[in-house]
């Protein structure tokens, strides 16, 4: 009898421990799932005017330089190498206001691009809309002139014709690397902040060879005016992949404009030297 006590003492102290031991996985898994629920909630910013904390993946913000040297280039380009017969009247508009949109830029989000906010989208997206009007007018004046028969044109020297055409052909790989740069990923904080998968536009070479760079790539400026500049020469993005609609269409847009300018000025050189 006293056996059979002391093997049913034995077999409730062992279902108890079985018991205690499966309520502490329980509580243990549940710990974990809570806390790991709550690191992903998190990460979600609270409001939609908090930045989203960047991942340890994700690559270093963009520097701003290379973008404002580009601009600045391209405004002197139009500054000094066009005549008035190319401009926006009055001159110093156009100067003026681009100059003010690109300290905006600087002052507002200096050195990396890493602040968004929506007041430095609206001066991006001024200043890129600004140049790109301005240059497609000066491309117009130019074609509208070398196509104009019935008047003396002041394109009869052939060093003008290629200065000018140049001077607008340069200007517009700029111009369309900037949208691309502005518009692939939602600009370039977001791309910093979301990295280069993130709705991309363009499909670049380092998105599929990671191994062979640091962690964290993602497109700069750079990498679009190359494709840009591809874009005006080769008339392909070359070696970008496209999957977006809008930027197939952007493309197109500036394929066509890159190639009636080399055609006609290049034409009319010709026939300036004969």
């Amino acid at each position: 009898m006293r056996g059979t006590l002391t093997q049913e003492g034995r077999t409730n102290e062992t279902l108890t421990t079985a018991l205690v031991a499966r309520w502490g996985r329980a509580w243990h898994h549940a710990i974990r799932r809570g806390a790991r629920d709550t690191a992903l909630v998190s990460i979600e910013p609270e409001s939609e005017h908090e930045p989203e904390v960047v991942d340890a993946e994700v690559g270093r913000p963009e520097h701003r330089w290379p973008m404002a040297l580009a601009v600045a280039a391209a405004v002197v380009l139009h500054h000094v190498a066009l005549t008035p017969d190319y401009k926006v009247q009055p001159p110093w508009l156009y100067l003026t206001a681009a100059v003010v949109l690109l300290v905006v830029l600087l002052v507002g989000d200096p050195g990396v691009i890493d602040h968004e906010t929506r007041p430095l989208r609206y001066a991006t997206n001024a200043l890129i809309a600004l140049m790109g009007i301005t240059n497609m007018v000066a491309a117009y004046h130019l074609v509208t002139l070398i196509l104009d028969t019935s008047s003396s044109s002041p394109l009869d020297k052939p060093q003008t014709v290629l200065q000018t055409g140049g001077a607008i052909w340069a200007i517009n790989v700029i111009v369309f690397a900037l949208w691309f740069w502005d518009a692939d990923g939602g600009g370039a904080a977001a791309r910093a902040r979301r990295g280069a998968w993130a709705e991309p536009a363009f499909i670049f070479p380092e998105m599929e060879l990671e191994k062979y760079l640091d962690a964290g790539w993602y497109p700069h400026f750079v990498d679009y005016l190359v494709v840009s500049f591809y874009t005006s020469t080769a008339f392909s993005p070359s070696d970008a992949s496209v999957i977006k609609r809008w930027a197939k269409l952007v493309m197109v847009l500036e394929s066509a404009i890159s190639l009636s300018l080399i055609v006609i000025v290049v034409g009319q050189a010709i026939n300036a030297l004969g």
